[in-house]
This record gives structure tokens, C-alpha cells and sequence, in this order.
């Protein structure tokens, strides 16, 4: 008598093998720029998986050094293997390069921070920030600019399709908190901006009580998208200063971006 099947069919292993990767992923998600290392409790309470699910992934991830276990803490901390990969998507985004030296002049000149960002599920996220505060944790290259509240997030989900845009909206509607939910007219707000302008203005954004302008940067035919912002380094920039000098320059900055991105040699 044949013994009974006991490993699981192809399209079943290859679909556990799809789901694990998956969940893998969402961990590694869970780690936020700014933040040194995450207790056990933490990344379940952000992926909403189970406990035992989350331990036995850590370890997975912690084997293959893309996690650090911190015993004396009871921690974990990205390891060797998140900074080869995100060393390596860095160095081949080609905005990037083409970006830095027209963006760097602008903090000096105008005295402000300049953002540059794609988005990252409901989030915008910074890819690159140039001024005086590029230092900070908060500010720097993996930070997230939430998408309702951010010229970054309207700027860039103003140059989607219409169904996209509607989209977004509904989700902050359904599963956006408070602030998000509070921020939906003045999403259609930047868009009026957007649609006459070019460019979005905000005079409080995700990074505080400080005027700051969006413009969209499409790229590729629209298999890009990214979004630019400026923001004002000190409290004395007023929205005059910003719709009329540093919007300008934003968009003149977003425009030989295009121009070079499509010139440059595939």
C-alpha cells in the first residue's frame, strides 16, 4: 500500500515560499529611518502578525544578516545586508546623480531645505535632502512625509491618473487617522494650486510651522514619479517670498532635471 503524500505541491511550496518572503518584507518595513533598533513587541504591533510568526522571521532575517540581535538590550537593528542593498539602490537611481548638482545650490541661495521623494505606500519618502539640517534623523534619506499632509504627497499624487487620486483619497478617508482625514481639503486645495501654478504651498508642513512649496517631477514617460519641495531653514521666509522667488527656482530646478534625465545616453 503507497504511503501518503506528505510534501506539499509545487504551486502550494512556491506560494508558502511567496508569503514568507512577503512577510519578511513587512518586517523589514517596519524599520524606520531615525530609529536604532526595534523590540520584538514593536515590529508585531506594526506588522500585526503574530508573535511566534515575527520571532521565527526575525531569526530568519538576523541569520542571514539583514537584522542584528541585541542580547543586552533585547533589540533588533538593521544589519550589513540592509546597508549593501539600500547602498546599492542609491547609487543606481540616476535622479539622483543628474538631481544633486542643480538641487545643491538652492539651500545656499534661498535658504531653505530641499526634499526629494517617492512614494512609499500611503507615505511619501525622502530619497535625498539638501541644507542645512541634512543631518537630522528626521530629515534624512528612508524618512517618511506622510502623503495627505505633505506638499510631497500632494505635488506627487496630483500628477497621478484620476482613478489613483481617488483612490489615495478614499483609503485616508477610511483608514487615515485624525490629522490625515482633516487634511483632505486642503489636499484638493494644493491641487487648484497645482493645476493653475505648477506648484503646491503649504504654510505649515510635515516638518513644522514652515512655508514650504511642491512641485511634481515625472520622469521616464510617467514610469517615474517622484516629488520636489523646499522648505524654509528659518522662521522669517513668508509666503510672498516663497509663491514668488522660491517656487520659481523649485520649478526651473524640476525642469532641467526632465531636460537632462531625457538628454542623458541610455
Amino acid at each position: 500500500m503507497k504511503s501518503k503524500q506528505t510534501t506539499l505541491p509545487a504551486a502550494a511550496s512556491v506560494q508558502a515560499d511567496v508569503d514568507s518572503l512577503q512577510r519578511g518584507l513587512e518586517i523589514l518595513r517596519s524599520f524606520r529611518a531615525g530609529e536604532k533598533s526595534l523590540r520584538l513587541s514593536d515590529v508585531v504591533a506594526r506588522t500585526k502578525m503574530p508573535h511566534l510568526t515575527v520571532l521565527k522571521l526575525l531569526n530568519t532575517l538576523t541569520a542571514h544578516h539583514f537584522l542584528r540581535y541585541l542580547p543586552e538590550l533585547d533589540r533588533y537593528e538593521p544589519d550589513v545586508s540592509c546597508f549593501v542593498l539600500g547602498h546599492a539602490v542609491r547609487a543606481s537611481l540616476p535622479v539622483l546623480r543628474v538631481a544633486g548638482p542643480i538641487m545643491q545650490a538652492l539651500p545656499e541661495e534661498l535658504e531653505v531645505d530641499v526634499f526629494l521623494a517617492a512614494r512609499e505606500r500611503m507615505d511619501m519618502m525622502i530619497i535625498e535632502h539638501w541644507g542645512a539640517r541634512a543631518e537630522a534623523a528626521e530629515y534624512s534619506p528612508g524618512s517618511l512625509a506622510p502623503m495627505a499632509r505633505s506638499v510631497l504627497g500632494r505635488a506627487w499624487l496630483w500628477a497621478q491618473r484620476p482613478a489613483t487620486q481617488g483612490e489615495f483619497i478614499e483609503r485616508i478617508r477610511i483608514e487615515g487617522d485624525e490629522k490625515e482625514v482633516s487634511a483632505i481639503p486642503a489636499i484638493y486645495r494644493s491641487f487648484e494650486d497645482l493645476a493653475e501654478r505648477g506648484y503646491c504651498f503649504s504654510g505649515r508642513d510635515w516638518i513644522g510651522e514652515r512655508p514650504s512649496v511642491a512641485t511634481p517631477l515625472i520622469l521616464n514617460n510617467g514610469q517615474e514619479a517622484f516629488a520636489l519641495s523646499a522648505a524654509a531653514s528659518n522662521s522669517r521666509a513668508t509666503e510672498a517670498f516663497f509663491r514668488d522667488v522660491v517656487a520659481p527656482a523649485l520649478m526651473d530646478a524640476a525642469a532641467r532635471i526632465r531636460a537632462e534625465m531625457q538628454n542623458r545616453p541610455a
